[in-house]
């Protein structure tokens, strides 16, 4: 039975938001899938810890622990990753707005692996990776930049991989004041000529769509 791990980092136990985060995984669990909660109170180890907490199972997914996911959002991934044999599969995402309340669904242009490739807002869905695609190099280049390393392990994945979109909304980004706030994108688009180089580099950049999947 292929197996898949939900990994949340949290800084407390105590957090405020975890409570809605377990509640909606612990629905959605199914035979061969476990959640695993992980704390860390400091923001410097963040990074290396979401790099190998992606790499202990055959799949796994990161849930932010102040963000849920659908009650059938992963027995139909699972479904469809033994179906197709995918090494990475990700979904759409309703992003809710915390301080107005206002709640849309977005995909943001991620059909194509060229968003993948050049934008850290590919990080807000459901992505299920397989552990053993992930290249190593995508920590030193998060390390190297300052960038998040979700992004760079989905980017290592999509380039060199089998991928497939599942184009429901299946989780649900809340989004807290400060998310990719000015002082965070400026820092980005500073880097982001030399970071793209490193990425087309590194594992090149396919072109076209990627395959849905239902």
């Amino acid at each position: 039975m292929t197996t898949l791990t939900v990994v949340t980092l949290t800084r407390s136990l105590g957090t405020k938001t975890l409570g809605r985060c377990k509640e909606s995984v612990q629905a959605a669990l199914v035979p061969g899938v476990k959640h695993v909660i992980l704390v860390c109170p400091r923001e410097e180890f963040h990074t290396g810890m979401r790099y190998e907490s992606a790499r202990i199972d055959d799949y796994t997914t990161i849930v932010d622990d102040d963000d849920v996911i659908e009650a059938d959002s992963l027995s139909k991934c699972m479904r469809i990753i033994n179906d197709n044999e995918l090494d990475m599969l990700f979904t759409d995402e309703v992003i809710q707005i915390e301080q107005s309340g206002v709640r849309y669904e977005s995909m943001r242009g991620r059909r194509t692996f060229a968003s993948i490739a050049t934008t850290p807002l590919s990080a807000h869905n459901l992505c299920i990776l397989k552990s053993s695609a992930i290249d190593p190099r995508s920590l030193q280049i998060a390390n190297s930049h300052g960038i998040g390393i979700e992004w760079l392990m989905r980017a290592s994945v999509a380039m060199t991989g089998k991928v497939g979109h599942l184009p429901e909304p299946l989780y649900t980004w809340y989004q807290h004041p400060g998310q990719h706030s000015k002082v965070y994108m400026k820092k980005f688009n500073a880097c982001f000529p030399s970071l793209r180089k490193n990425i087309g580099d590194t594992w090149g950049i396919k072109t076209g769509d990627i395959t849905q999947y239902r």
